[in-house]
């Protein structure tokens, strides 16, 4: 015993070591999903707030090209002068020197609106050299191998923003987009252009999360505006205009983030490798982890160094009650005054068991004594039913002697329904039934005097079968209780009794008062399927209860409102005589 005691009790200590372990396992993960959760919303929440910069500067671009354009259409203004006779010059000729001090001037005024402008460039095809200025210089000629001329030969829109290219400026290439415009309102003749640095108009990726690979993009209609990793490489305008949500770019697999608040010109998004975005999300996860596996392994250790105590109070338990068990029952387990722990608390509740097990194995021949006397005294109160009929029978011939003839047969009936009813016959056949039924509306005439028609079409071989006692009866007193119309003088009930089939009997009790509300029939009729359980109508439950566990499920009630008003009620039974019911029960 002692053997099997310590293999338990070491099998009780692995258990609870490997469930504490689980447990912390599974929280451990769930504490690193948590962490990898908010980490990952918080990068997510850090990428969109630079989408959101990016955005609000690339609007504001397009925003500030109709502040520019307002001195271009001011008819007294000197812009409006120059940029006249720019671009709606009769002999277009060459720019005299007074006209490029002129525009060189109104040039400057447009960009000291806005500092971000890095460069204006005037273009009309009419013209055989057409002008540029940089913010920092003076009026240039426009290079032939302008790089947006083909964006502006193309041009669909009153205003237009162009993707970023290359530009030659103090001897090196510079990324610049640019806004492009009608020069006139009412004119399309020429067109003014106002560039940006690419780098200097987007420089909200430089404040954003601290991982290097992540690439932000700025991508319209026309090309590629802003790319923070410097490539402008074309497939990206492909990654911009579809829906996939993942990527290889120089062959790693990075993540796609979309800015959805965009207007339709444009769009915002950034890729991120998805090993470097899983590894900035996962943060705090090995710390997580490593503290769970510490505090398992000093767990194991716990539970190892407190197993010793606890085997031997585990056999101070066992012993105990193998003792108790051989019915020493004056054995009890040593244990404190004041219990120190659990098992010490048990080992108290089972010696208190103890002592009242005694107690209660002298109690037990007295309680069955008081049992049965218990037992007599119901059968004594039992009612007696001879007493009932003799008292109707006392009352009947009182009634009568007085003259109350009417009374006196009512009492009659009455007293026929209690013995019929209290008769200790579980079957009758239809025809006694159907008698008793009879019997019982009888009663109800006295009530209702004229005011009920019975018509009964019982077939006469239904008449020759067996039925439940009793079983009819409730289906006729649910009439009276819940289907008189007072509205109407007269009412018909109609009794049917036909031969199904081979096996079926079929009852229609069919009356024309008073129809079911749609959703109380629904309510009874799912009711009805489960009788023993609802509340409500309870002699139709009761009657669906005994036909079902007598005849079968396919057996029971069905009900249904006749469109002429009132309700029907079904009844299918067996087709069993009362000495086929009998054997039936007892074969149960």
């Amino acid at each position: 015993m002692k053997s099997n005691t310590k293999g338990y009790a070491n099998a009780l200590i692995r258990k609870i070591t490997w469930v504490y372990g689980i447990f912390l396992v599974f929280f451990g993960l769930l504490a690193s999903y948590m962490a990898y959760d908010k980490e990952s919303a918080a990068l997510d929440l850090e990428l969109t707030q630079a989408m959101n910069e990016l955005s609000f500067a690339y609007e504001n671009s397009t925003e500030d090209f109709w502040r520019f354009y307002v001195p271009i259409v001011e008819a007294n203004s000197k812009t409006y002068d120059a940029f006249k006779d720019y671009f709606q010059s009769d002999t277009w000729r060459d720019l005299t020197q007074t006209q490029k001090v002129e525009l060189t001037e109104a040039l400057r005024e447009l960009m000291s609106y806005n500092h971000g402008v890095s460069w204006i460039g005037l273009y009309t095809g009419k013209r055989d050299t057409n002008y540029m200025q940089f913010s920092d210089g003076n009026l240039m000629v426009m290079p032939e191998d302008f790089p947006f001329v083909e964006d502006m030969e193309n041009k669909a829109a009153f205003m237009e923003v162009y993707g970023s290219k290359e530009l030659p400026y103090k001897g090196q290439m510079v990324r610049t987009f640019a806004l492009c415009g009608n020069a006139s309102i009412k004119t399309e003749e020429g067109m003014i252009l106002f560039g940006y640095v690419t780098d200097t108009a987007y420089s909200a990726f430089e404040n954003t999360t601290g991982l290097e690979d992540v690439r932000f993009y700025v991508v319209n209609d026309h090309g590629i505006v802003f790319d923070s990793s410097g490539v402008y490489d074309e497939t990206v305008m492909a990654l911009a205009n579809s829906d996939e949500e993942t990527v290889r770019i120089d062959g790693v697999r990075s993540r796609i983030h979309r800015l959805d608040s965009t207007g339709s010109s444009y769009r915002v998004f950034c890729t991120i490798p998805q090993l470097q975005e899983q590894l900035a999300s996962h943060t705090y996860s090995p710390y997580i982890l490593a503290v769970v596996v510490l505090f398992w392994l000093c767990s194991l250790v716990v539970y190892r160094w407190t197993g010793r105590s606890i085997l031997r109070k585990i056999r101070a338990i066992q012993v105990g009650l193998h003792t108790i068990g051989d019915s020493n029952l004056e054995y009890r387990i040593p244990v404190s005054e004041t219990p120190k722990d659990e098992f010490e608390d048990i080992g108290r509740s089972i010696n208190e068991m103890t002592a009242q097990l005694q107690e209660n194995i002298n109690k037990t021949y007295e309680l069955r004594l008081r049992q049965r006397e218990a037992e007599l005294s119901e059968l004594q109160a039992k009612f007696d039913p001879h007493f009932l009929y003799n008292t109707l029978e006392v009352i009947r011939g009182k009634v009568y002697e007085n003259g109350d003839i009417e009374t006196s047969e009512v009492i009659t009936k009455m007293a026929q329904l209690f013995r019929t009813l209290l008769s200790a016959d579980s079957f009758v056949s239809i025809r006694d039934e159907i008698d008793y039924c009879n019997s019982y509306l009888s009663l109800m005439e006295y009530r209702y005097e004229d005011q009920i028609d019975v018509i009964y079409d019982v077939e006469s071989e239904v008449m020759q079968y067996g039925i439940i006692r009793n079983l009819l009866q409730p289906l006729l007193e649910n009439f009276f209780v819940h289907g008189i119309d007072e509205s109407k003088y007269k009412h018909t009930l109609r009794i049917r009794g036909k031969v199904y089939d081979e096996d079926y009997i079929w009852f229609y009790l069919q009356n024309d008062g008073l129809t079911i509300p749609e959703e109380k029939l629904e309510r009874l009729l799912e009711s009805l399927k489960q009788p023993g359980e609802s509340t409500g109508s309870y002699g139709l439950r009761n009657v669906q209860r005994r036909t079902k566990l007598f005849y079968g499920p396919d057996c029971g009630l069905a009900l249904r409102n006749n469109p002429e008003g009132g309700v029907t009620v079904e009844l299918k039974i067996r087709k069993l005589t009362c000495e086929e019911h009998m054997q039936r029960l007892n074969n149960g």
